[in-house]
């Protein structure tokens, strides 16, 4: 069954109604969904311990992928990799 959904009017400026607009666009969904999802990644900034998104971690994550200081390893690619190394390996090494 569809969720009923709720109709809600807010005031924003041209700014704001660009941006909405162009991640509508490049989402390909509608402004509506959009501002839903932000409201729920916004809900989740809250106070709530186990659900919550701690924004410094994002900001501290983001600047690393930015900076490109950072590996991304595969947890099994590495084992795979150190097994083979070990079989190669000889006594010495």
């Amino acid at each position: 069954m569809a969720t009923k959904l709720k109709r809600v009017s807010v005031a924003i400026d041209n700014e704001t109604n660009n941006i909405l607009e162009e991640l509508a666009n490049k989402e390909n969904k509608t402004i509506s969904e959009i501002i839903r999802e932000a409201i729920g990644l916004y809900s989740k900034l809250g106070d709530d311990e186990e659900n919550m998104i701690d924004i410094n971690k994002i900001k501290a994550y983001d600047e690393l992928l930015r900076g490109r200081e950072h590996i991304i390893l595969d947890l099994e690619v590495w084992i795979a990799v150190l097994d083979e190394l070990n079989e190669k390996a000889s006594e010495e090494f």
